[in-house]
């Protein structure tokens, strides 16, 4: 979910989303409250996201 400045985090594919948000014409974010926020360079500010697609279900986890 984006923070009160606007910006939505990364979550855990920071690797290889933040090199693509920079390339891509559009960007299509699935906006999940289940995501872990992560800090630093993992941040995009909603004004750079063309659409929001709601996907609110848990992560997969490995036991």
């Amino acid at each position: 979910m984006p923070d009160k400045s606007g910006y939505c985090s990364l979550g855990t594919s920071v690797d290889a989303i933040l090199v693509a948000t920079e390339s891509a014409d559009v960007l299509i974010a699935h906006i999940n409250k289940f995501v872990p926020r992560t800090l630093g360079d993992s941040q995009i500010h909603t004004n750079r996201i063309n659409y929001f697609v709601p996907f609110n279900e848990p992560l997969y986890e490995v036991s």
